[in-house]
């Protein structure tokens, strides 16, 4: 359900009641804008900012810009040419890295006086202070870690700064699979507003999309893992046998989230395609999951944990337990089964996700990803792009509730 207001929140509710200039820092691809864009808001890309040349790339050729790399510690308050607030509304977001505060990440905080990725949230302070004129509405998303217990006082010095400035703080978790996405991606969001104005989030929404809504029919083998990196598991789990055992999740059928790793590889995301040809069904952490089911959740990770195949338990191999490599029973390359001489054949194969899943389960089109891939992105670059984005649809939901018409919502069962 959406935050209920308090006697200490402002008087009025913020509206989109002019044109929007959109101002992205850290942009990506571009997630906030395709948000806005998708729910009919009046907006332009006004400015954005992003030191990655093949996110700018990615950025430029879906929403039709022409916006170059920039660094934000080059950058001066004047360049967002905020020009005050009688016939626009000037919308920043900034979801800066989160390299050194996410779990998967390098763990080395945010803090103001150190010079980890993490800590370019200061570069925004710094460019508020040299803007003469405020943005009337500040957007933030990063992992929920960001308020946990080795990040939450330097956020607290963040909040104060802001509340400062004038500006009244929402902070809200929000999981993408409450907003229309099979993925189990959960993400702390701050709407800051200026002046005296209040911020409900969203409703939740009624789930009904399916991990086989958004898997390719077909799969180039490039996908597929060999038998060699499947040895090589094999060879990992004998060598850490006596690991840690977790059980294997067995309700939860929605997707890890896709992430990329501290210093920005990719990492694979696994699923199992098993089955004939006709009739697929699809296994992720150990969990099987039917055409009928939600999909198990997204990641990508360091080498997956590997799954006991007499057992209903795994080892841990020093990756998150959010990742397990299917029971290595089930890990042939291809399995052929002739039938009556019918020659069906049924598959048992391990696979990544491909970067156009991906892109689907953050909200994404084809068309978006097809013109990415037109400019030349490589798979690579798309697997991190995708990681490091925001779920579109998440976005959607928070940006209508600022709309001037009321947006009714769907509550989930």
């Amino acid at each position: 359900m959406g935050s209920q207001i308090s006697i200490f929140d402002g008087k009025h509710r913020f509206l989109f009641d002019r044109p929007i200039r959109l101002i992205e820092l850290f942009a990506g691809i571009g997630s906030q804008a395709k948000a806005l864009k998708n729910i009919g808001a009046d907006f332009e890309h006004y400015f954005m900012c992003d030191f990655d040349k093949y996110a700018v790339k990615s950025y430029n050729a879906i929403h039709g810009t022409a916006f170059d790399t920039s660094d934000i510690t080059k950058l001066k308050g004047g360049d967002l040419r905020i020009n005050g607030h009688e016939e626009h509304i000037y919308l920043l977001t900034y979801s800066f890295p989160c390299t050194d505060i996410s779990i998967a990440g390098r763990r080395q905080g945010m803090a103001k006086e150190t010079e980890t990725r993490s800590a370019l949230l200061w570069e925004v302070e710094r460019l508020m202070r040299e803007t003469e004129t405020l943005p009337q509405i500040l957007l933030m998303e990063n992992v929920p870690d960001v308020i946990g217990k080795n990040n939450i006082k330097d956020f607290r010095i963040w909040r104060d700064f802001l509340e400062g400035l004038g500006y009244k703080n929402y902070i809200s978790f929000l999981n993408a699979r409450h907003y229309g996405v099979p993925q189990n991606r959960n993400r702390c969001f701050m709407v800051s507003l200026l002046g005296d104005y209040y911020y409900v989030f969203p409703d939740r929404l009624r789930l009904k999309k399916r991990l086989r809504d958004v898997l390719e029919q077909t799969v180039d083998d490039k996908y597929y893992l060999s038998d060699n990196v499947i040895k090589y598991y094999r060879n990992r789990r004998e060598k850490y046998n006596g690991g840690f055992a977790f059980k294997p999740k067995t309700e939860d059928d929605i997707a890890f989230t896709i992430t990329t790793k501290a210093g920005s590889r990719p990492i694979d995301n696994y699923i199992i395609q098993a089955g004939s040809l006709n009739r697929s069904d699809y296994r992720q952490s150990n969990v099987v999951i039917s055409p009928q089911g939600i999909c198990t959740a997204l990641t990508a990770a360091h080498p997956p944990n590997i799954v006991d195949p007499n057992t209903a338990y795994g080892y841990y191999t020093g990756a998150s337990d959010n990742y397990v490599l299917p029971p290595l029973k089930d890990l042939a390359r291809t399995l052929k089964a002739t039938m009556h001489d019918s020659g069906i054949v049924f598959q048992n194969r391990i696979r990544k996700l491909t970067p156009l899943e991906c892109f689907r389960l953050m909200g994404f089109t084809d068309e978006d990803f097809l013109k990415c891939r037109t400019a030349g992105i490589s798979d690579a670059q798309l697997f991190k792009q995708a990681g490091n984005s925001i779920v579109v649809n998440v976005l959607e939901e928070i940006f209508k509730t600022m709309l001037p018409f009321s947006v009714e919502p769907i509550i989930a069962e």
